[in-house]
């Protein structure tokens, strides 16, 4: 489950940085400030063809990542907890949490760069 889970989040932040990269393109009012260049293991990992991308998408390419390694990580400390029910269900509770928290960064911060 743990495995699945981590499957899960990590391509559906990995296809919505994707989408919103090249949804919001380049600002230019924001262009030299709130954007990175790409690194080149960034761009054959993700698929990402743009040379610039804002910053917050880039650490959510790395947060996407982060959600990756998390599944064998939950999975090592649930054995180690000797398959105890109560951090098991932590754990999926943590993961649910900090997946909901990358959403809403994703959609405070996507507003603030339209709306300007």
């Amino acid at each position: 489950m743990y495995i699945y889970l981590s499957g899960i989040t990590f391509f559906a932040t990995k296809n919505m940085a994707k989408r919103r990269i090249d949804e919001i393109g380049t600002y230019s009012l924001h262009y030299p400030r709130w954007y990175i260049n790409t690194p080149r293991w960034t761009k054959r990992c993700f698929g990402i063809n743009k040379s610039s991308i804002p910053r917050y998408l880039y650490a959510e390419l790395i947060v996407s990542l982060f959600f990756l390694c998390m599944g064998p990580i939950n999975i090592v400390v649930f054995i180690i907890s000797n398959y105890n029910q109560k951090i098991g269900s932590f754990l999926v509770c943590l993961h649910h949490l900090l997946a909901v928290i990358v959403i809403a960064f994703d959609c405070i911060m996507t507003f603030i760069i339209k709306k300007e």
